[in-house]
C-alpha cells in the first residue's frame, strides 16, 4: 500500500477497499478522536488565555515601567507558553475527569434508589464540591431505609394485631352456628365476640390517629386553656371504669394555663388514666400531681398497680408493644405511642418510673 493510501485512510476513517492497513497508521476510533479534539480545543483556549494574560501584563508593566529592559524581565517568553498551556490543559482535563467520575457515582446512586435499594451509601470525598452533596445523599438514603423499615414493621404488626381478634370472632361465631350450647355459653361467646369487635374498632381508630400524628410536624390549632380543668374532666369521663374497680383517685392540681391543642392533649390524659385504671387492682389508688420548674412543668399520673420491669419500661412507648400478654389486660399497644407523639409535637417529653408489684408513675413534661 502506498503512503498516499495510508494518509487517505486516516481522513476517510479507514474505509478503503484494501484490507491491509499499516498498524502505525490505523485510523483513530471515534472515542479517541473526540478525546483528541477536546484536548486540542482546550489547549487552544488555554494558549489564547495565556497570550492575553501576557499581553495584559506587558501593557500594565509598560504603564508603570518605561524601561524596556525591566519589561523583558517580567514577560514570559513566547516559546514557553505552549509548554505551560499543555500542562494547564492536562490539569484542567484531569480535574474535569475526576468530577465526571464523582458525578457518575452520584447518578448511579440515585439509579439504585429509584430501584428500591434504600440505604445505599456513597464514599464521601475528603474535600471538594461533592463532599456535602454526598453527605446529604447518605443522610437521605438512611432516612428512606428507616421509613421502609417502619413501613414493613407496621404492615407486619398491624396484620398480626388484626389476625387474633378476627380468629376469635370467627371461632366463636362458628360455635354458635353449630348450636347445642347452653344459654350461659351463648351469652359468654357473644360477649367475647362483642369485646373482640370493639377491640378491632379501637385498633383501627388508634392506628389511623397515630398514622396521622406521625405524618404531621405541628399540633395544629394552639390556644391557651385550663389544663387542670381538662384533666379533671377526663377523670369524670372515666368514672364508670374506676368506680367499677373501687379505685381511689386524688388530684392535687392548681390552676394551670397551658398553650396547646386541647383536643390532642385530652387524648394524652385519657390514655394515661385508662392505662392506670386497667393495671391497678381493685381497691388501689391513682394520684395526680403537679410541679412547676424553670421553663416547664410536670404532671404525674401515679398508680399502685402491677408495675413493670425495666425492660418493659424501656419499650412501653413503642407501637404495638405489650408488656403483659394476658387476655384480660392486653391492649393494642398504641395508646402510649399516641401519648408520646402528641407530647413530642407539643414540645414536651414523657417517661415512666415503675417498680414491679409497686406501681407506675407516668411523667408528662410540658413547656410553660
Amino acid at each position: 500500500m502506498s503512503l498516499w493510501s495510508n494518509i487517505k485512510g486516516i481522513f476517510t476513517g479507514g474505509q478503503e477497499k484494501e484490507k491491509t492497513v499499516t498498524p502505525a497508521l490505523r485510523p483513530l476510533s471515534p472515542r479517541k478522536k473526540r478525546k483528541t479534539g477536546h484536548f486540542l480545543l482546550m489547549f487552544l483556549l488555554v494558549f489564547i488565555a495565556l497570550v492575553m494574560v501576557s499581553e495584559t501584563t506587558l501593557a500594565i508593566i509598560n504603564f508603570f515601567f518605561w524601561d524596556s529592559q525591566s519589561v523583558g524581565s517580567f514577560v514570559v517568553p513566547i516559546a514557553v507558553m505552549p509548554v505551560i498551556a499543555i500542562a494547564l490543559t492536562g490539569i484542567i482535563i484531569w480535574i474535569n475527569n475526576e468530577n465526571n467520575k464523582l458525578a457518575n457515582k452520584f447518578a448511579d446512586a440515585f439509579e439504585r434508589l429509584s430501584h428500591g435499594e434504600f440505604g445505599y451509601q456513597l464514599d464521601v470525598p475528603q474535600k471538594g464540591q461533592f463532599k456535602s452533596l454526598f453527605e446529604n445523599f447518605n443522610k437521605m438514603s438512611k432516612e428512606l431505609k428507616s421509613i421502609q423499615t417502619l413501613k414493613d414493621e407496621f404492615i407486619h404488626d398491624f396484620s398480626h394485631e388484626f389476625k387474633t381478634p378476627i380468629a376469635s370472632i370467627n371461632g366463636f361465631a362458628n360455635l354458635l352456628l353449630e348450636g347445642g350450647l347452653t344459654e350461659e355459653e351463648q351469652r359468654q361467646y357473644l360477649k367475647i365476640i362483642a369485646d373482640e369487635s370493639s377491640r378491632l374498632s379501637h385498633l383501627s381508630e388508634r392506628t389511623l390517629m397515630l398514622n396521622r400524628l406521625e405524618n404531621q410536624q405541628f399540633v395544629g390549632e394552639v390556644k391557651p386553656y385550663r389544663l387542670d380543668l381538662q384533666i379533671k374532666e377526663c377523670v369524670i369521663l372515666l368514672e364508670r371504669d374506676w368506680s367499677a374497680k373501687n379505685l381511689s383517685i386524688s388530684a392535687e392540681l392548681p390552676a394551670i394555663t397551658f398553650e396547646g391543642n386541647s383536643s390532642l392533649m385530652q387524648q394524652v390524659w385519657l390514655n394515661l388514666l385508662s392505662n392506670a385504671i386497667k393495671f391497678t387492682p381493685k381497691g388501689g389508688e391513682i394520684n395526680l400531681t403537679f410541679a412547676r420548674f424553670d421553663g416547664f412543668f410536670e404532671v404525674r399520673v401515679a398508680d399502685t398497680g402491677i408495675g413493670m420491669s425495666k425492660e418493659v419500661a424501656s419499650h412501653v412507648f413503642e407501637k404495638y408493644y405489650q408488656g403483659d400478654s394476658s387476655h384480660s389486660t392486653r391492649g393494642n399497644g398504641l395508646g402510649l405511642a399516641i401519648v408520646k407523639r402528641i407530647v413530642t409535637l407539643s414540645g414536651g417529653d414523657v417517661f415512666v418510673e415503675s417498680r414491679e408489684n409497686v406501681g407506675s408513675t407516668f411523667v408528662v413534661r410540658l413547656p410553660g
